[in-house]
């Protein structure tokens, strides 16, 4: 008798094992490989309102459209950037371009600041830009309104990494 209940209980510890190790195997016990890279992370690196003059008051002044500008800079490594450019009015058509270093208005009234990439005057609204393989440095955000009328709006510049 007491050996029928000696190779019960030993059953029972070689059942308890089997289950342990299956559970250990199934629960991460095994090699899956390497971890996964990390999701990419969008972050806001600068945002603000700008307002710009009507296409004849701009021309009345002597310029071929208003514009506005703000210098930005981007750290660390090489990312997607996104420029969204948004405005009130669809009747106005805003264009906006990405400029490499600080590009003042009289370089860029004199097409000679170094674009890195724009959009073109548009009527559909928001605007998007955006341009893989950004990498670190200082640059410049114009935005211009070709009019026909005054125009307020926002701005937003972001990085994914």
């Amino acid at each position: 008798m007491n050996r029928g209940s000696w190779s019960r209980r030993g059953s029972w510890g070689r059942l308890f094992v089997l289950v342990g190790c299956l559970l250990a195997w199934s629960c991460g016990g095994g090699d899956d490989g390497p971890a996964p890279p990390p999701p990419p992370v969008r972050t806001m690196i600068q945002q603000g309102g700008w307002n710009l003059a009507s296409l004849s008051d701009a021309q009345d002044a002597g310029l071929p459209l208003d514009a506005g500008r703000t210098d930005f800079t981007i750290s660390g490594n090489a990312g997607t950037l996104e420029v969204v450019v948004d405005w009130t009015f669809t009747a106005n058509a805003v264009g906006f371009g990405v400029y490499r270093g600080n590009c003042t208005f009289t370089q860029w009234y004199a097409d000679s600041c170094q674009q890195i990439d724009i959009r073109t005057l548009t009527n559909a609204k928001p605007a998007r830009l955006t341009i893989s393989n950004f990498g670190a440095g200082a640059y410049t955000l114009v935005i211009a309104n070709g009019g026909p009328g005054a125009e307020s709006g926002t701005y937003q510049i972001f990085i994914t990494r």
